[in-house]
């Protein structure tokens, strides 16, 4: 909402530690039954093509020696081809964040309350700020501190670049959402499978239902 003073009263009310574990925050436990085991989990190499495989502009777009890329994707032996809406698109990495079947999956961890303050104070043309926020990130994944301009324009750009190795493929799908509210759509590269970038998703109809009927 752009409300980025608000952001940062919000992150001053919350589990925020800027010296703190980035990892740190509220998680979904699995586990055997009655439980179901982590649904992202896939054995490394595993012959499927429901497997969650890394665009290969991630692969393109990568800080050389960023250990987000060493520790989040696992080269395959044998590549995978994905069926996507156009066409397909061959996954030569997969997801390696999940080191078992019950290893839990965060709803929302410290590393991005550390960039939703990074972005605020961007925002509010903070740049001193919005660079220790930064260089946080940048020294946990192992590519120095940040040596670019402090120009609103350019800590965007830095802050949505870490956003995308940070928080890739994390519950909400980051990447499309940051591309939308800076209306970027059209960065997002369709030249790998020939996808479509859709502009909005519908309303689920729990939602609507829920916006109608409320208070009644």
């Amino acid at each position: 909402r752009e409300d980025w003073q608000g952001v940062l009263t919000a992150l001053d009310g919350s589990f925020m530690n800027l010296n703190g574990n980035l990892n740190a925050g509220p998680a979904h436990p699995y586990g055997a039954a009655p439980d179901i085991f982590n649904p992202l989990f896939y054995l490394p190499n595993a012959a499927v093509n429901t497997i969650i495989v890394v665009h290969p502009s991630v692969l393109d777009d990568a800080t050389p020696g960023d250990l987000r890329v060493q520790n989040k994707f696992l080269k395959r032996t044998n590549p995978v081809t994905v069926t996507t809406d156009a066409g397909a698109l061959v996954g030569t990495h997969q997801d390696a964040r999940w080191p078992n079947n019950t290893a839990p999956i965060p709803f929302i961890r410290n590393e991005e309350l550390i960039l939703l303050k990074a972005e605020a104070h961007a925002n509010l043309n903070q740049g001193t700020d919005a660079v220790a926020a930064i260089n946080i990130i940048r020294t946990a994944a192992g590519i120095g501190p940040y040596t670019g301009a402090t120009t609103t324009a350019a800590l965007i750009n830095e802050i949505l670049y870490q956003r995308r190795y940070s928080l890739w493929a994390e519950p909400w799908g980051h990447r499309w959402i940051d591309a939308r509210r800076y209306d970027r759509l059209s960065e997002i590269p369709t030249s790998y499978d020939g996808g479509t970038i859709f502009t909005q998703f519908p309303h689920p109809q729990a939602e609507l239902s829920w916006d109608e009927y409320v208070g009644n």
